[in-house]
């Protein structure tokens, strides 16, 4: 188990955003909570996985609260292939493990847990891919919840079946994604800098571009972005695409996805597609979400992403469909009438307010922490 630091945050810094009631209400949630020893978990197999990006903004607020927060990286492991096999399955694709590979992954995990038990109240299971974890759950042992923030409706058949025996004793809780307003690819930028930082990027600010961010792995679909341009391009010849976001951090598997999407985007010059080889951190997803007239989220997997909380919580609307022709018609009718993205955009932060700050995720993950220690009624 690799250890992270949690860190620390005050809960206050969130009080303009999400206001005083919220603040207010998770405060009562933490107080059950006060001085008890909730372990995280997460998997540094999990190369796509959006938890430690999650994590890193929630567990500084709960250790403001006097929750003891530990969070752990199940890393290392032979098996560990079968835990990234287990989270891309939860978006449909085929679980190849078999009963051999998935008891020794789950035999190796729960080892790997068992020496942070005797300091854990509660256990939390953040990935998919460290779920091998919960085998150690039992009566002598802490709780142990899926705090569970991926969209299973389409889960594989066979990891769906193995999961049915592995969660008997654990409790499951789908936690709506969420983002976090004060974080360095939300915060405010300047006009100047973001302008500097786009043009920094090859883009020509005197016309507008339309943007997909988000992680470029196994699940984006950069083909109908693509396609939607090209019939875009016959009604708005002016009109730059950028595809931009970091890979997934799985070395020559990472080369043949950007080449593959720099081969369909041959022979167009206005499609910039862009990478964390290339220099994209979060100040660039920044600014690349503020300034576009319009955001796009076109992935095979069904979902709200982080990249799409980020692009609404900046008043930019998103267009999703899988249909190439109906990207194109509802981004033209966007970028035509700058008053209606601007309303639907407004519409969209609003969105996020009510539903996707981090901080009612925190009020969340509170009360399902509770609930493990039979503090709450959930």
């Amino acid at each position: 188990m690799l250890p992270i630091d949690a860190g620390k945050r005050p809960l206050d810094d969130h009080l303009e955003v999400a206001g005083r009631d919220a603040l207010e209400r998770i405060r009562a949630a933490a107080a059950p909570l006060s001085d008890v020893a909730v372990l995280c978990l997460t998997s540094a197999d999990a190369t796509a996985s959006q938890a430690p990006h999650y994590l890193r903004s929630l567990l500084p607020l709960m250790a403001d609260l006097g929750v003891g927060v530990r969070w752990r990286a199940l890393a290392g492991g032979e098996h560990g292939k079968v835990g990234e096999w287990l989270e891309q399955s939860l978006g449909g694709a085929e679980f190849a493990a078999s009963e051999t590979e998935w008891e020794e992954w789950v035999e190796e995990s729960a080892s790997a847990l068992e020496p942070e038990l005797a300091q854990a109240d509660v256990v939390v299971v953040h990935d998919a891919a460290a779920l091998g974890c919960v085998g150690a759950a039992g009566a002598d042992v802490p709780s142990c919840a899926w705090s569970r923030h991926e969209d299973a409706s389409a889960v594989d058949a066979v990891a769906a079946e193995r999961l049915r025996g592995l969660l008997a004793k654990v409790e499951v809780e789908d936690v709506a994604p969420a983002t976090d307003p004060l974080s360095p690819r939300n915060q405010e930028l300047p006009r100047k800098l973001s302008g500097q930082v786009l043009r920094s990027l090859g883009l020509d600010l005197t016309r507008p571009y339309v943007c997909q961010t988000g992680t470029v792995d196994r699940w984006t679909d950069p083909h109908t972005a693509i396609d939607a341009f090209d019939l875009l391009r016959k009604s708005l010849p002016e009109l730059q695409l950028v595809i931009a976001g970091a890979l997934p951090g799985e070395g020559a598997g990472d080369m043949r996805i950007a080449k593959e999407i720099d081969d369909y985007t041959e022979g167009r010059a206005d499609v910039h597609v862009k990478t964390g080889y290339g220099g994209v951190g979060n100040v660039e997803l920044n600014a690349l979400q503020r300034v576009a007239r319009v955001g796009l989220s076109l992935r095979l997997r069904s979902g709200v992403t982080a990249d799409r909380l980020e692009t609404w919580w900046k008043g930019t609307p998103v267009v999703e469909d899988d249909d190439a022709a109906t990207v194109a018609e509802q981004v033209e009718e966007l970028v035509r009438d700058p008053g209606l993205a601007v309303e639907r955009g407004a519409e969209a932060r609003e969105r996020v307010r009510a539903q996707h700050l981090i901080t009612r995720a925190l009020e969340d993950e509170l009360r399902l922490a509770g609930s493990l220690l039979g503090t709450v009624a959930r």
